[in-house]
């Protein structure tokens, strides 16, 4: 690390706070050479994972594409943006946890990853999500996954 105003490699932290909105760590420095103090922002680089779709293809993962529907599903809810953050990061360690070791996950497992956070989170969104992962085929499908949660509770 060195200061963004004179180059110096010698600093030291005055603060540190993780942040829930960008998944990284904010941390406020101070530099010995010069006095001055600015802000930088550290994350862990993850290696990259291989999703195995139902069709057999392989793709790499893309976060993106998982916040997007879980975005989808929580659209309109009264959720609180931090505890959306929260949610996507517990998505997301939950799936690196799984593929840590070989490398890859299903695409199956990743759906019952985000099932799971939002049966807990939020009903509506859960039947969103279910609706497009679960593929119901006509209004009946639809009805019998609903009758099926209300039973479990």
């Amino acid at each position: 690390m060195y200061c963004p105003h004179c180059g110096a490699d010698e600093m030291k932290v005055l603060e540190t706070r993780e942040s829930e909105m960008t998944n990284s760590i904010r941390r406020r420095r101070e530099c010995l050479g010069c006095g001055r103090r600015f802000t930088s922002y550290e994350s862990i680089k993850h290696p990259p994972i291989t999703v195995l779709k139902k069709n057999g293809k392989k793709e790499p993962l893309s976060i993106e594409k998982i916040r997007d529907s879980l975005e989808i599903a929580l659209r309109k809810r009264p959720i609180n943006q931090t505890v959306i953050a929260h949610t996507q990061k517990e998505i997301e360690r939950s799936i690196f946890s799984h593929a840590s070791d070989r490398g890859y996950i299903d695409s199956q497992l990743i759906g019952q990853i985000i099932l799971n956070q939002l049966k807990d989170l939020d009903a509506t969104a859960y039947i969103r999500f279910a609706s497009v992962y679960f593929s119901f085929s006509d209004v009946k499908a639809f009805i019998s996954f609903i009758e099926g949660m209300q039973t479990q509770h």
